[in-house]
C-alpha cells in the first residue's frame, strides 16, 4: 500500500491483498480492492460478496510485488479522496 497526501487530497493505490482504510469518526471506510482470485470472481458476478471469506481462492493473489513479473496496476485501482478534519 503506498498513500501520498497533496494538501487536502489523499491518493492510495495497493497491490495484492494489503488494505488501507480511511477512519471518519467512527467509521472504518475500506479504499483498496484486494487482488486475489476470490475477488475477481465477485467483481464478475460469478459468486457473491458473502462468499468471499469462505472461497478456496481468497488467498490467491492475481497482482503481488516480488515475482519474476512487473505488476501494472490499472490507473483506476488508484484511489482519491478529499480529508476532512480528524481523518
Amino acid at each position: 500500500v503506498v498513500a501520498i497526501m497533496d494538501g487536502d487530497r489523499l491518493y492510495v493505490a495497493n497491490i495484492g491483498d494489503s488494505r488501507a482504510y480511511l477512519l471518519r469518526g467512527k467509521t472504518a471506510r475500506l479504499l483498496t480492492r484486494d487482488h486475489s482470485v476470490a475477488a475477481t470472481l465477485v467483481d464478475n458476478g460469478m459468486i457473491g460478496a458473502d462468499q468471499l471469506r469462505e472461497h478456496p481462492m481468497r488467498n490467491q493473489l492475481t497482482m503481488v510485488l516480488g515475482s519474476d513479473e512487473t505488476p501494472t496496476p490499472a490507473f483506476n485501482a488508484i484511489f482519491s479522496t478529499t480529508l476532512a478534519g480528524g481523518n
